[in-house]
């Protein structure tokens, strides 16, 4: 069972850790609001600050995990699953989701519709997108680094936790839940996508029981949505007349 250095370490996931985001980005908010220009936003220096918070945190749960002599397999960092038709089925899973993702980012560069629907989803954001070659690729990086840690937190431990008082499918929804919540400071539309892509992890983990799998995933469709967004800012850029930004396939 949990110890309480687990409740605390979740208390921090599910509580403090979305409190300080929200925080952030509201102080951010505040002075763009107070005349700030976004373009003079360090969007690269806040992409490495954010890698080394969740570096932070995803070495400090593996550490609480190890300190109680739990397995690797437990976290999902072993074999996983031994049943080959779970296996296929989130391998499945995972290529639909990846499909879709891409699918979605290429109909964003053919349609002037969905491009305006991206910026209205994007909204007061703009400053924490990728626009330059320089943020794009430090944006990658940020995305490993995500897809890493916010995989042990969220779904291998976080689910541990849930699991280990509630049973399977509520540590799958509720890890879903929290997931979002962390990302409540992007607005309500955006945490609710989170939360649902969320879900999309959960499932794979416990399909293939393998924490792997979710964090391929995870990369991939945080580089897919960047590389989106990077393109479709950078050609605004260029049609407003701003600065010749490197096309996304060149960075």
């Amino acid at each position: 069972m949990p110890s309480l250095l687990d409740q605390l370490f979740v208390l921090f996931l599910v509580l403090l850790f979305p409190l300080y985001n929200w925080n952030e980005a509201r102080k951010v908010r505040r002075d763009i609001a107070g005349g700030l220009d976004p373009a003079s936003f360090d969007t690269a220096g806040d992409y490495k600050k954010g890698i080394a918070i969740l570096w932070a945190l995803g070495i400090a749960g593996v550490a609480f995990w190890l300190m109680q002599s739990r397995s690797w397999d437990a976290l999902g960092m072993g074999g996983g699953s031994d049943s080959a038709l779970r296996w296929a089925g989130g391998i499945a899973v995972a290529v639909a989701g990846l499909a879709l993702t891409y699918l979605q980012a290429a109909q964003v560069g053919k349609s002037d519709d969905a491009r305006k629907q991206l910026h209205d989803q994007i909204g007061d954001l703009m400053y924490f997108l990728p626009k330059t070659q320089k943020e794009f690729y430090w944006f990658k990086w940020l995305s490993l680094s995500a897809g890493i840690c916010e995989e042990i937190l969220y779904r291998g431990f976080l689910m541990w936790f849930i699991g280990s008082y509630f049973g399977v499918l509520p540590a799958i929804l509720l890890s879903s839940v929290a997931f979002g919540i962390a990302h409540s400071y992007q607005g309500f539309g955006n945490a609710a996508q989170t939360a649902i892509i969320g879900l999309w992890m959960a499932i794979l983990f416990w399909l293939t029981g393998s924490i792997w799998v979710p964090m391929i995933a995870h990369f991939l469709v945080d580089v897919i949505g960047g590389r989106m967004i990077y393109g479709v800012l950078a050609r605004d850029a260029r049609g407003s007349g701003g600065t010749r930004m490197a096309s996304p396939g060149s960075a």
